[in-house]
């Protein structure tokens, strides 16, 4: 069976030199937890995503994907985009899917004009044999 752990952290309000936070200061439904609670909802999907490229580049096996973004006022994900990290999959295909799911998420406004920057990471293991 094929494990996927996925986790959304909030990193920082947009301008801000401050470290990523999960404090109370975030607006309602802006926060680490509501963050990771909608993304969350698109486990099946981004499951598929992986098993789609893993049928097609079995070389791809199990690993992670960390995709950047930023949450505008109006609440739509803006400059998705795969974080420069190593030890990741690079598959272009699979980063392009999950870059779309996180793009079909809309979070609430922000009451504050705020954007918002934050990371998700997708964990993926294939199926034991």
């Amino acid at each position: 069976m094929l494990k996927l752990v996925s986790t959304a952290v909030l990193a920082m309000a947009c301008g801000s030199k401050q470290k990523p936070t999960t404090d109370q200061s975030c607006e309602p439904g802006r926060c680490l937890t509501d963050i990771s609670t909608e993304l969350a909802k698109q486990k099946a999907a981004s499951r598929a995503c992986y098993e789609t490229g893993l049928a097609r580049a079995p070389e791809i096996r199990g690993g992670r994907v960390v995709i950047n973004f930023e949450i505008d006022p109006s609440g739509m994900p803006d400059k998705v985009e795969q974080a420069a990290r190593d030890d990741q999959i690079k598959d272009a295909e699979v980063i392009t899917c999950l870059s779309a799911i996180i793009h079909s998420v809309t979070f609430p406004k922000s009451s504050k004009g705020k954007t918002v920057r934050a990371y998700h990471v997708f964990e993926f293991s294939p199926r034991p044999r």
